[in-house]
């Protein structure tokens, strides 16, 4: 028997409309999922540890959102998390994932 490896997702992702705009460092990408804390990103070329502003739609509006990226898990998947990203832009995510819920 093998131990389940415990889970490091500090929040419950929810996967986002596909069809949602988002951009980051000149690329446009394709949001996998989203949490209070993070998204995983269809992307690649940004090494861990960077930090870029996410724009994306959120809640009916644009919006640029500060993150790092955490890890890349395949060639084009990444992992970013949200840095301090203050209460309007914290309250636009919550909405928008109320909404996937």
């Amino acid at each position: 028997m093998t131990d389940k490896p415990p889970e490091r997702r500090a929040a419950p992702r929810y996967p986002v409309d596909t069809r949602i705009f988002a951009s980051i460092a000149g690329q446009t990408v394709r949001l996998l999922n989203i949490s209070r804390s993070g998204v995983a990103i269809h992307g690649s070329g940004l090494p861990a540890g960077s930090e870029h502003l996410l724009e994306v739609n959120l809640d009916h509006r644009h919006v640029a959102i500060p993150v790092r990226i955490l890890d890349c898990s395949g060639p084009e998947h990444l992992h970013a998390s949200f840095v301090e990203p203050g209460p309007e832009l914290q309250l636009a995510i919550d909405r928008y994932i109320a909404d996937l819920s």
